[in-house]
């Protein structure tokens, strides 16, 4: 009966002194629609964007004033970074009216223009008592008959974060990805 009683009081013990893993997602808010558009007749497909592999996964990173990288023990994304990304971009292309239709890259439909996505930067860097939302995304548009790049751009954001912790960047970065979302949409028009 005492084994009983102490391995229950055990249990019970390390089930109260766990951490709680708080997950994350991104949903950025952009309802910018466009009257008219030259891809208006158009289809386009979103190609699963690129990025460091490292910090694609579910772990959210940091990068601290002396140049520590890691990632949080108690926050992750909900799903990879760079699905989470893929998914926003199609959302805000589908939003924009900009093309006839958006699709994944899971799609074998034809499609008249492909986009390409790399992500080069999406990190919290910490600065003593601040931090910041960094995030760097390149796209290029191409053809899909010949696959010649249309046109290319960086976009770069630094977004400050109201606290330090994971939440603060995962906050920030909404942001970040909401701007992304807007100068991408002028961008394309």
């Amino acid at each position: 009966m005492k084994k009983v009683v102490s391995l229950s009081f055990l249990i019970f013990f390390l089930g109260c002194s766990e951490a709680t893993l708080n997950t994350y997602t991104l949903s950025p808010k952009v309802y910018k629609k466009v009257n008219s558009s030259k891809f208006a007749s158009k289809t386009l497909r979103v190609e699963y964007p690129k990025g460091i592999e490292d910090t694609m996964g579910t772990k959210i990173y940091y990068k601290d004033n002396n140049l520590k990288e890691s990632f949080y023990l108690y926050s992750q994304w909900s799903k990879s970074l760079n699905r989470i990304i893929m998914g926003a971009i199609v959302d805000i292309l589908r939003q924009s009216n900009l093309f006839k239709e958006v699709v994944d890259y899971s799609s074998t439909a034809d499609v008249d223009y492909i986009l390409e996505t790399s992500i080069y930067n999406f990190e919290h860097e910490i600065k003593a008592d601040k931090s910041f939302a960094k995030v760097k995304i390149q796209v290029r548009l191409l053809n899909s008959i010949n696959n010649k790049i249309i046109k290319s751009k960086l976009f770069e954001y630094l977004i400050p974060c109201k606290s330090t912790d994971a939440k603060g960047f995962v906050e920030a970065s909404n942001k970040a990805l909401e701007k992304f979302g807007e100068d991408l949409i002028i961008w394309l028009k």
